[in-house]
């Protein structure tokens, strides 16, 4: 909205609406003189939406009229949907990159690490891209923790033959910060820029494999009130 006139088209507190950005709050608005027209007002509007404040013409933003129960409804779906959206697009990239980093991490020169799902069946030796998610077992995204599955190729631990050790990792974002987790074994917790964080996750996981298989030995050697856990191998003949 472009006005002539010295009246703002909104104040302080109204509630207005976004086609981006959905629902906000006006907290400031100031008058401006367009440098080609002078005599011609426009109004720059400081408002608050759902992923932060914004500053932008008036023109890109309209007075919420009355509201009825079903556009409340409607308009938190769109949020909800918009939120997960963010949320799994970094999870996504965060699983990929930390497959990457742990392939490094164990041997610099073998391909050892892959993407596969988190439940179900799998082959070894192939990456299974988005269907390594939990989203993709869903079907749908959701603000729900989200589920990877790696596997790791240990062959040259089981004489020759292919051996493939699953491990299952849990992410959850939390305001800034993501959540991982070897299920059951540990977690840590990093920025939303988790790039220089990769070695962290990584060493969680390498410590989360050795310490069940240790600790599975020393039970079996000496006893202890460790219980015996469920990772276990799938080997295949070559």
């Amino acid at each position: 909205m472009t006005s002539q006139t010295d009246q703002p088209p909104f104040q302080p507190g109204d509630t207005v609406i976004h086609d981006s950005f959905g629902l906000g709050t006006v907290t400031n608005i100031r008058s401006c003189n367009e440098a080609e027209n002078p005599a011609r007002i426009t109004w720059n509007v400081e408002a608050k939406f759902g992923n932060g404040v914004k500053t932008m013409l008036s023109s890109f933003l309209k007075l919420q009229a009355e509201q009825h129960r079903i556009d409340q409804i409607k308009q938190a779906i769109a949020d909800y949907s918009r939120v997960s959206h963010e949320a799994t697009d970094i999870m996504h990239a965060l699983g990929n990159d930390i497959a990457t980093a742990l392939n490094i991490y164990l041997h610099k020169n073998k391909k050892l690490v892959f993407c596969v799902p988190p439940e179900g069946e799998w082959e070894g030796g192939k990456d299974y891209g988005d269907a390594a998610f939990s989203t993709h077992v869903r079907g749908y995204r959701s603000l729900e923790p989200l589920h990877m599955g790696l596997v790791v190729d240990v062959g040259d631990f089981l004489h020759g033959n292919s051996g493939w050790l699953r491990i299952i990792l849990e992410m959850e974002k939390v305001g800034d910060e993501v959540i991982v987790s070897v299920l059951e074994k540990g977690s840590v917790t990093v920025p939303v820029a988790y790039r220089e964080h990769l070695d962290e996750i990584c060493e969680l996981i390498f410590q989360s494999i050795l310490r069940t298989f240790v600790e599975d030995v020393q039970l079996i050697k000496h006893g202890s009130d460790h219980k015996i856990g469920h990772i276990g191998f799938v080997s295949f003949e070559e």
